[in-house]
């Protein structure tokens, strides 16, 4: 009988099989514990001009300018200059009238007023005590003006006499008092060819 040949032959068999696997076009599955390799493109510049994994950066001559001038997290907005009028030189007295002039701040906030607000240059009247006086605001003939955005103001042109300063906002009107008392309302006497800085006032507002 001559079955006792097929093993010779059978191993034969399964040698070359191997052989053939080992040597064909796939690679057979990486064990546990092995390290599957990655493949590399081996035309990549580097940074020294020859190849690699690891490419030196894309030459920006020609990029998009706009790539590089605006980034990802711009800084902050510069802030914009207050809406309003915008301050004005302050004026000169003349021979026969003088100047009054300052700035008025939210009693409150300490924040300059400008938006909906209008100063007034009101005469000051006798009352029936002689350690009283009072403040007539008179809107259609008092001298009026619209505080810059820095709330500063001022009155030009102004007769010698007894005057006070008069706020008016949305809400309420109100006299005005200096930042060092504010306790006691502003009156001044304006005299000839005289100019008077009032400094810093507040107000109440609106």
């Amino acid at each position: 009988m001559r079955v006792k040949h097929i093993w010779p032959r059978l191993a034969t068999a399964l040698l070359c099989t191997s052989v053939a696997a080992g040597c064909g076009g796939t690679n057979p599955a990486p064990s546990q514990g092995q390290t599957t390799p990655v493949a590399v493109a081996t035309n990549a510049p580097t940074a020294e001009g020859g190849s690699g994994a690891y490419p030196a950066p894309a030459n920006t001559a020609n990029a998009d300018p706009a790539a590089t001038t605006n980034p990802a997290y711009p800084a902050p907005a510069v802030p914009s200059t207050p809406v309003g009028r915008a301050p004005e030189p302050i004026p000169q007295p003349s021979a026969e009238t003088g100047v009054v002039h300052g700035k008025i701040y939210n009693a409150t906030t300490d924040a300059p007023i400008y938006d909906g607000v209008t100063v007034f240059l009101s005469h000051v009247i006798k009352t029936s005590s002689d350690t009283m006086e009072a403040v007539v605001l008179n809107a259609p003939e008092d001298f009026r003006v619209t505080p810059d955005n820095q709330g500063g103001f001022a009155f030009a042109n102004v007769p010698p006499g007894r005057y006070g300063i008069v706020v008016q906002g949305p809400l309420n009107q109100s006299m005005a008092r200096r930042a060092q008392d504010q306790t006691k309302d502003i009156i001044l006497t304006v005299e000839a060819a005289q100019t008077i800085d009032l400094g810093k006032l507040y107000a109440r507002y609106p």
